[in-house]
């Protein structure tokens, strides 16, 4: 548990006893989890061992616990600024960041089928968050430990295996590529070009490991009893990153936990990990369609999931999670271009 952390910030809260209630508020969910489950915190770099230690609460139930990263808004880091760390060594900061416009990469802004150029939809400095989040928190993701990664899309295109008419040009790109420098001063920003629907207003990333479950309706439970409990697991491991990451920062009142609108069913924003979401029956022949393995040893892995309704953009990209899938194999050999996206339309 971090409380601290949370609550030096001077914009963290508007007084001392609103910081005070708080903690309260932090301390109960901890003792709650410690007494009902492991806390998911202490198991980001072992998510074998937490499968291992869930055994005794939920007989005969395999989560398949994994890490992901979790992307939340911050409205208090600047983009472009520097920070010192490990022996004064300087690393990249603050260059993650939902909308706006991303670092150049050599090529051109990239344009849909149409000839539209796209939305630029996230930039995630890997290098800068692999220091971050720490190397036994970070590897388990999978995802690259260096490196920047952008990712554009058509905000018009609902991601339906129809509308993809030629994947040489599809309604979608990722970009990828190692800096040559960590000092971010001296990156190239790409300008908007003209044409680009729906353009958003950057918003910087607060960027944390978490640990995640499958959601309770892809396990069959051998009673309520366990079924219930396992919801309860569920819930503590989404909310517990979505209380860390947006206790404070969320730019909407109504998405931070201890406001008295706060909607608990909205799910943070992630790299790799499990889906929140309910994978309905109409969608679960979908990806090996659109995606299909060459062999048994591949598998998927969950590149980005968006929930627009957790950042300050009302009504952008058709509200639904955005997914952007990515074969494993096409992971490891940096092939983004091998990318597909799905928006679950009623997620």
């Amino acid at each position: 548990m971090r409380v601290y952390d949370r609550f030096s910030h001077p914009k963290s809260c508007d007084s001392v006893a609103t910081a005070r209630i708080f903690i309260l508020l932090e301390l109960e969910r901890s003792t709650l989890v410690e007494q009902t489950f492991p806390d998911p915190y202490t198991y980001l770099w072992a998510p074998d061992a937490y499968a291992r230690d869930l055994r005794e609460p939920l007989p005969g139930v395999d989560p398949e616990p994994k890490v992901a990263l979790g992307l939340g808004a911050m409205e208090f880091k600047q983009p472009k600024k520097m920070r010192r760390e490990l022996d004064d060594e300087p690393t990249r900061f603050g260059a993650s960041w939902f909308g706006g416009r991303p670092f150049a990469t050599g090529q051109s802004w990239p344009v849909g089928p149409d000839g539209i150029p796209l939305t630029h939809i996230v930039q995630v400095d890997l290098g800068y968050e692999a220091v971050n989040v720490g190397d036994h928190g970070f590897e388990p993701t999978g995802l690259p430990p260096e490196g920047i990664i952008q990712l554009f899309h058509d905000t018009e295109n609902m991601g339906d295996p129809e509308d993809v008419e030629d994947l040489a040009s599809p309604p979608w790109a990722v970009r990828y590529f190692i800096p040559a420098s960590d000092e971010i001063d001296t990156f190239e920003i790409l300008d908007t070009p003209a044409g680009v629907r729906d353009p958003i207003p950057l918003i910087p990333l607060d960027i944390d490991g978490f640990m995640t479950v499958k959601d309770q309706f892809s396990i069959k439970f051998t009673n309520e009893r366990v079924h219930d409990r396992y919801s309860e697991l569920f819930e503590l491991a989404e909310f517990e990153i979505y209380d860390r990451l947006l206790r404070f920062e969320a730019p909407r009142l109504e998405h931070r936990p201890g406001d008295p609108g706060f909607h608990a069913e909205e799910r943070i924003s992630r790299m790799s990990g499990w889906s929140p979401g309910e994978i309905r029956e109409e969608y679960e022949g979908i990806l090996p369609e659109v995606l299909p393995l060459a062999d048994t040893s591949d598998g998927y892995v969950l590149l980005f999931e968006f929930n627009p309704r957790t950042f300050d953009t009302p009504g952008w990209f058709h509200e639904p999670p955005l997914q952007v899938w990515i074969l494993k194999s096409d992971l490891d050999a940096r092939r983004f271009e091998n990318v597909r996206c799905l928006i679950w339309t009623d997620s």
